[in-house]
């Protein structure tokens, strides 16, 4: 029973509560990807499905950690995976990770959990535990958006005109000439990545940002341009300021804490691509591996500390629409402990 209620208070105290869930207007000032996906996060509190961890509390910095999926020829999605937690309250998972991969073998030699190596034995034996330690040390958020391959830009129903335009502007702002599908690429993340902070934080913290080497970050010049284009952002989306904002790509060092916060959204980005490209092309009858519906079984439920969403956006007759993605258990878990959380009811608004 003492456990039961020292978990349960846990839970309670890393929630937010009472969210701020018209940070933005439906204007033109705002993408309409950003709209929509604060009207998906407002859906699922109406549904009363919504939990945010609380990053303002005993917290001093927050840091983001991104992946991105798709990238292939075959998928049939892009997705884009932000693990966004409390950085000055990762001690415990840190600790717990150092011996699970000792145990394991994932330290001698020095080992990435990555979506590319869930095959790789070590990585296998230390999935479930990794998996679990996210659940209940990190106090974070693991958001996640899926964009259809068919949708073009999402800037616009003209894809080659809107994909120009982002390159003009980058142009304009120092970029040179980026290629059209980097160019939407990166707005895409900064976008996403910028409300989440803006929703999540409080005035005064520290803002610490790292993305895999990828395209939009390719070398530590143009990851200083992005740097620079997440910060204006940021003076967008929030109201409030922030003591410092940084960020950086792996280090060429590297160290088990940043491999194990940047493998959160590796993976999850890579296991959710592999299992909706799939869908797209078999339809109801097909199959994925078992390293991938581990972690998609893992995202259906929600932790004491990682909270997930996934939002999809995709294209329909009537146009591009957006939705959230629900993964769900096929047999409920029998050793799951259940924690209630006790969300505030808002008051209705009155016509």
């Amino acid at each position: 029973m003492e456990m039961s209620h020292t978990l349960a208070h846990l839970a309670n105290r890393w929630v937010l509560k009472n969210p701020n869930l018209e940070l933005i207007p439906d204007s033109d000032d705002y993408p309409w990807f950003v709209v929509e996906l604060q009207r998906q996060l407002k859906a699922l509190d109406s549904r009363g499905e919504l939990l945010l961890p609380n990053l303002q509390n005993d917290n001093e910095s927050i840091a983001i950690f991104s992946d991105y999926g798709g990238e292939s020829k075959d998928a049939k999605y892009h997705t884009y995976s932000f693990l966004v937690c409390a950085w000055n309250q990762l001690d415990p998972f840190l600790k717990a990770m150092g011996q699970l991969r000792k145990q394991t073998g994932l330290d001698n030699p020095l080992k990435e959990i990555a979506y590319k190596d869930l095959h790789y034995g070590p990585v296998q034996r230390a999935l479930n535990g990794y998996l679990n330690h996210l659940s209940n040390l990190v106090n974070g958020l693991l958001l996640t958006v899926v964009v259809d391959k068919d949708v073009g830009s999402v800037y616009g129903s003209d894809k080659k005109n809107s994909q120009q335009f982002i390159v003009k502007t980058m142009s304009d702002h120092g970029f040179g000439e980026l290629k059209p599908a980097v160019a939407e690429k990166m707005m895409r993340i900064v976008h996403f990545s910028a409300y989440l902070v803006a929703l999540l934080s409080r005035d005064g913290q520290k803002i610490f940002w790292m993305t895999d080497h990828d395209s939009i970050a390719p070398n530590s010049e143009r990851h200083m341009q992005t740097l620079s284009v997440f910060n204006r952002l940021l003076a967008h989306y929030s109201k409030h300021g922030f003591s410092m904002v940084g960020g950086a790509l792996p280090f060429v060092e590297r160290l088990p804490m940043w491999l194990d916060l940047l493998s959160a959204p590796d993976i999850v980005a890579g296991s959710v691509e592999h299992y909706m490209s799939r869908k797209k092309i078999f339809g109801e009858q097909f199959t994925i591996t078992e390293h991938c519906d581990r972690v998609l079984a893992w995202l259906a439920v929600q932790g004491i500390g990682l909270k997930r969403h996934t939002v999809i956006i995709r294209k329909e007759r009537q146009g591009v629409v957006s939705s959230t993605l629900k993964f769900i258990l096929k047999e409920p878990q029998l050793n799951a402990n259940v924690v209630p959380v006790f969300m505030p009811r808002r008051p209705e608004k009155l016509g």
